[in-house]
């Protein structure tokens, strides 16, 4: 298990991350890309928001476990 603030540094790329995935898709949502390009790209973007939650979800449970709170 890694220290604390490693764990920190972690979930604090996670969430920049996740911001940036968001911000991608909005972007993608209001250009005049191709529809089904768009479309595509979009549902990668929700896939890796997907697996970067389900991340940070295990980290807070892993925290939780060893007896860190937030």
């Amino acid at each position: 298990m890694p220290d604390p603030t490693d764990l920190r540094e972690v979930v604090h790329d996670l969430r920049n991350r996740l911001s940036a995935i968001s911000s991608a898709a909005n972007a993608i949502r209001k250009s005049n890309f191709e529809s089904e390009l768009g479309e595509e790209m979009v549902d990668i973007i929700r896939n890796n928001v997907e697996r970067a939650t389900e991340t940070l979800k295990e980290l807070s449970e892993s925290r939780e476990t060893n007896g860190h709170r937030p």
